[in-house]
């Protein structure tokens, strides 16, 4: 139908209709004015006849005016054509009581048969009527005829076409085209191309002029089999009609030329086929290459992911065996059904929406879905789906691929869970810290003004019981103010870039009492220059400098040693000392707060600066831990990120 072929057969194929109908109606007119010079404008040989034009322009209307729907005039051409040319052919062989050759006009410039088309013309036009009806029908039986009955005709054209090039007499032709015109064969070939243009869609033109393995060959043969034995031929009748060479020289020649041209042009085809096979043998070889790696994705695929493909309706077409697995239903339960299957209910209307309306655009869609198993327990997928186009740009199908993220979805939620804990365990060391200084500081100048009002009088047991709730509340303020300023980190951080090297420097100027006193030695060298949370990580390095230095044997000089050693997404620094050490059963708890691993009378603090050193490592995206000897010393490592953001 011209409704469904391409702009450029369209135009191929009313031109086509155009020119036969023009042709037609000038040799109607001639046969008409009865003029000569019009009827043989078009061959100067055998004469169109005024049924053959006839014929040709209703052929010619008939494709003009073809619709989607088989129209009324169409069907009434073909009808007409038909019994026309019926009725010829068997005038050829019977006497019949009515003769349609000089029906409309009488022909009196034929001596044979006047006014009646050639035998061949006749079978041609049936042949061709037969093929344009067979062609209007869907049945591939039908259609698969009509090529065939226009190959006879392209046949028969052809023939008449080589008698007329190598002028072979009339009365030894073939009798049944020996009256076809070479305009009435020329017709006819353009009549079938346009018949192949305006039946591409069901194949026609595919059956001889695409490029399938049977096609390619006939291609190039047939310039062979049609162009050199008609060139030799014309050139052979040329030479014998002049005189330049008899039969029997003119035989011999024709038969070395089409021997050594046969043989040249069959070496061409070998050394084409040659290439055309290597070509065909690289390209197996890279489908088998590709095909296996296919393969092996497929089978990752399989073994990873809940795979499903579905149409553009979205009925599930295919499920592998993850999916089953997962969801709990077998193969025959799932397909031909949709998603729905599996919907647990937990996304709005909304969501699905916008996930449809994405996908049926052409673009991929990622994001979690919730979902539901046959046996009613829920599961989690990360999924993408992945809309497949066909050549014309339109979605035909869906590729799901999902990702089982059960067990990371639930700690992901006990992860947020966590994080509000804290945050809840935080705000209330804050709260209750901040509460329960009121109450102290009121039981401290209780305690001060005791102790001024009636020192006098207080007998020696009531003045050491005034000094250990004077040293009991001291230490209680110490704890309390120790909760406060670890609840308080990380509430004001801000990321600063600053040289480690100068921190230290800062941090020895603070500590430098302690350094006299305990003839401290501290060495550092090539520390980098980072980004971090400026306060606490100068915290950091007091908390971890003070107590290298604090905690060293008696009558030891302790000798501090900070490196810094640069990896791939982070910084490790390293602070070494020849302290006391730490037992290796205490390598969990040194970290918590409040833990004291020594007696306050040897080392005085709250037990709280390792708390903090540990959660301002954590606020750096780094961790903490430590290398340990008794008597010889330790060495804490701990890490601080390259990519620190600020949350």
């Amino acid at each position: 139908m011209l409704s469904r072929i391409s702009s450029t057969s369209f135009v191929i194929v009313r031109s086509i209709a155009i020119l036969v109908i023009v042709i037609s109606v000038v040799v109607m007119s001639g046969w008409l004015l009865k003029s000569s010079e019009i009827i043989t404008i078009f061959s100067d040989t055998a004469t169109m006849k005024f049924n053959t034009a006839l014929a040709f322009s209703l052929t010619g209307f008939s494709l003009l005016f073809f619709s989607s729907k088989r129209s009324f005039f169409q069907k009434v051409s073909i009808q007409i054509i038909f019994i026309i040319c019926a009725y010829t052919v068997l005038e050829y062989f019977f006497k019949l009581p009515l003769s349609i050759d000089n029906l409309l006009v009488k022909d009196s410039f034929s001596e044979s048969y006047p006014g009646r088309m050639s035998l061949g013309t006749a079978l041609c036009f049936m042949l061709m009527a037969t093929a344009m009806y067979f062609s209007n029908y869907r049945a591939v039986k039908l259609k698969r005829k009509a090529i065939y009955f226009l190959g006879v005709v392209i046949l028969i054209c052809v023939l008449s076409i080589i008698i007329f090039v190598l002028q072979i007499p009339i009365q030894v032709s073939v009798s049944f085209i020996d009256s076809m015109s070479i305009s009435t064969a020329s017709l006819f070939l353009l009549l079938v191309f346009a018949l192949y243009k305006k039946n591409n869609a069901y194949g026609m033109e595919r059956a001889y002029l695409k490029g399938l393995a049977g096609n390619r060959l006939m291609k190039s043969l047939l310039p062979f089999v049609l162009l050199l034995p008609l060139s030799l031929s014309y050139i052979l009748l040329r030479l014998i009609s002049s005189g330049k060479v008899d039969i029997e020289l003119g035989i011999i020649i024709y038969t070395l030329s089409f021997t050594l041209g046969g043989i040249l042009y069959i070496a061409f085809l070998g050394i084409r086929l040659n290439k055309i096979d290597f070509k065909r043998k690289k390209l197996q070889e890279f489908f088998e290459t590709s095909n296996q790696e296919l393969s092996q994705f497929k089978y990752a695929l399989d073994k990873s992911s809940l795979i499903t493909i579905t149409n553009a309706d979205g009925t599930i077409m295919y499920a592998n065996d993850k999916f089953c697995e997962i969801s709990k239903y077998n193969r025959e339960e799932i397909i031909g059904q949709t998603n729905e299957i599996v919907d647990a209910g937990y996304h709005s209307k909304s969501f699905f929406e916008n996930l449809y309306k994405t996908i049926r655009s052409g673009e991929v869609w990622t994001g979690g879905i919730k979902s539901k198993a046959k046996d009613g327990s829920f599961y989690w997928v990360h999924t993408s789906i992945v809309p497949f186009k066909n050549s014309e740009g339109e979605v035909y199908q869906f590729l799901d691929i999902r990702q089982d993220i059960t067990a990371e979805r639930i700690l992901s939620e006990q992860y947020e869970n966590l994080k509000l804990r804290n945050q809840e365990i935080e705000q209330f060391s804050f709260i209750a810290s901040h509460d329960l200084q009121e109450p102290l500081n009121t039981l401290k100048s209780v305690v001060s003004l005791l102790t001024e009002e009636y020192g006098e009088k207080l007998d020696d047991d009531a003045k050491r019981y005034f000094g250990f709730m004077t040293q009991t509340t001291s230490r209680m303020e110490s704890l309390i103010k120790g909760l406060l300023d670890y609840s308080r980190l990380g509430n004001h951080k801000e990321i600063q870039v600053l040289d480690s090297q100068e921190v230290v420097t800062k941090v020895m100027a603070e500590l430098s009492n302690s350094v006299k006193e305990s003839n401290a030695t501290i060495t550092f060298n090539n520390l980098p220059e980072l980004r971090v949370y400026g306060k606490e990580f100068r915290l950091l390095m007091l908390n971890l400098i003070g107590n290298a230095i604090k905690f060293t044997g008696k009558g030891i000089s302790p000798e501090v040693k900070i490196s810094a050693l640069e990896k791939e997404a982070f910084w490790e620094f390293q602070i070494s000392d020849n302290g006391i050490g730490i037992e290796k059963e205490h390598s969990q708890k040194v970290f918590a707060i409040f833990t004291r691993l020594n007696d306050r009378e040897d080392f005085d603090g709250a037990g709280i600066g390792l708390a903090h050193c540990e959660k301002i490592v954590r606020l750096h995206g780094g961790t903490i831990w430590f290398e340990s000897e008794v008597g010889i010393g330790t060495t804490f490592h701990f890490t601080i990120s390259k990519n620190l953001t600020k949350d």
